[in-house]
């Protein structure tokens, strides 16, 4: 296909890391029973959730052939951090059982976005497709949930 001419199969251990970051409030969510679920619409959920792995993996395994070093002090690499900082930020408001509507658009909406700038940095511009679709319909769940 012509939209991956410009693309080659690799690794890119920084996308591992990213992924790695987000994911790490998730696991310690789900090993903590106590708490209220943040589950939206199961089945945009579970559709969701494979649109996030097809994502996932473009971001890790597709490599633009022309891509620089990732660059934290582009507007794209500052978003980056940005959010993630604030999804962080978000799970320890969550944590602290201080948790409303901004707090879960934060917790829906920041990784997304997170993740979306760093696919922009490293111009692996199929991968923002699946991880466009994923946030949606995340947000959409999410949204179904709490309003």
């Amino acid at each position: 296909m012509k939209i991956f001419k410009d693309y080659k199969w690799g690794c890119d251990l920084l996308g591992v890391l990213l992924f790695a970051l987000l994911m790490l409030p998730n696991i310690v969510y789900w090993c903590i029973p106590d708490f209220t679920g943040l589950d939206g619409n199961k089945i945009l959920s579970a559709v969701g959730y494979v649109f996030q792995a097809l994502g996932i993996a473009a971001t890790v395994a597709l490599l633009h052939k022309e891509r620089k070093p990732f660059s934290f002090f582009s507007l794209t690499g500052l978003l980056t951090w940005l959010f993630l900082l604030l999804y962080y930020i978000a799970w320890i408001f969550y944590f602290c059982n201080f948790y409303n509507i901004a707090v879960v658009l934060f917790l829906t909406v920041a990784p997304c976005v997170s993740l979306l700038a760093f696919q922009a940095e490293r111009k692996n511009f199929p991968a923002m497709v699946p991880t466009g679709v994923f946030a949606i319909l995340h947000l959409v769940s999410v949204l179904l949930v709490w309003l």
